[in-house]
């Protein structure tokens, strides 16, 4: 009921859900799921609903994902506070800007960005030290 009420030239919406889409005025090719949207938005994706900081939904659930190999290499995925999904890209030429020339990361959290088990890092960790790319443990 209501949904995209407030869309006077926008095109190619899709709302499902009570208000879904309601404050999108001008925008296109959105998909608003149970969110009331943004006005002029276009090409964004929403789904719940948050109020301030707040969001009306506690978890996210979504089949397919977890455990599930891509058929090339991938990249992680991070979450905002305010809930946006997108990547980190890292260079190497940006390293001066590093206050050090150490990046600490624990066998858990690479496992966690690589979808790996951990023990499965802790193999590779041993073999890169071995060969000096990496070094391991407290300095």
């Amino acid at each position: 009921m209501h949904a995209l009420a407030s869309n006077t030239t926008g095109s190619n919406n899709i709302a499902a859900g009570y208000h879904a889409g309601y404050n999108l005025t001008t925008g296109s090719n959105n998909i608003d799921i149970g969110s009331p949207g943004v006005a002029a938005e276009s090409g964004v994706i929403r789904m719940g609903t948050i109020t301030g900081t707040t969001s009306t939904q506690s978890a996210t659930y979504i089949a397919g994902i977890y455990g599930v190999k891509t058929a090339t290499a991938g990249t992680a995925v991070f979450i905002d506070s305010s809930g946006q999904l997108g990547t980190v890209s890292f260079s190497i030429r940006y390293k001066q800007d590093m206050p050090s020339n150490q990046l600490v990361m624990t066998q858990e959290l690479i496992a966690n960005m690589l979808g790996v088990r951990r023990e499965g890092v802790t193999d590779a960790a041993g073999k890169l030290q071995k060969l000096g790319v990496i070094q391991s443990g407290w300095p």
